[in-house]
């Protein structure tokens, strides 16, 4: 018979980073839970008084959990990115360097596809060789993008108009 702390080590050695709340009628088990990364603990004595709150909690740390990020998945890189950290997107030829404030990181791949999948998260088609974060604009004209790091960038002729209109509904 497995317990509930074995199954919870388990969980987390098949990679599963779910949060996990232990209901328990002791509290003796209370530290090796902590080696299963146990979010809380309720005792079953407490359970009525004390399962909205540490629901609350758990919705709580779910929603800091969600943050948007684009994923690089290549032979040699795996990294996570989180959206509101990447500046823009360029692309040349089928090398795509993404810029945050602090990095640029490159790997191959397509522009269109990087695109496609962001989908609506606020990121503009500004140039043929340019996706740009339309959070991190500070002024647009039809002829370039500023960003607030100060990086400027051009507007494709064919592309202003659309741009300006999504960049005036957007989330920003």
């Amino acid at each position: 018979t497995i317990n509930g702390v074995d199954c919870a080590k388990g969980l987390r050695d098949e990679g599963v980073n779910s949060l996990i709340v232990f209901v328990t009628s002791s509290a003796e088990y209370v530290f090796s839970g902590y080696e299963a990364k146990a979010f809380r603990y309720i005792l079953k004595t407490e359970l009525e008084n004390a399962f909205d709150h540490i629901f609350g909690e758990c919705l709580v740390e779910l929603k800091k959990q969600t943050t948007d990020f684009y994923t690089i998945q290549t032979p040699s890189l795996a990294k996570k990115i989180p959206l509101d950290e990447i500046l823009y997107f360029e692309s040349k030829l089928r090398l795509i360097k993404v810029h945050t404030k602090n990095e640029e990181i490159s790997f191959y791949g397509k522009l269109d596809e990087i695109e496609k999948e962001l989908g609506q998260k606020d990121f503009l088609r500004i140039h043929q060789s340019f996706l740009v974060n339309a959070t991190k604009i500070k002024s647009l004209t039809k002829e370039e993008t500023v960003l607030n790091s100060g990086a400027i960038l051009p507007v494709s002729k064919s592309r202003a108009n659309a741009v300006r209109e999504a960049y005036l509904w957007s989330k920003r």
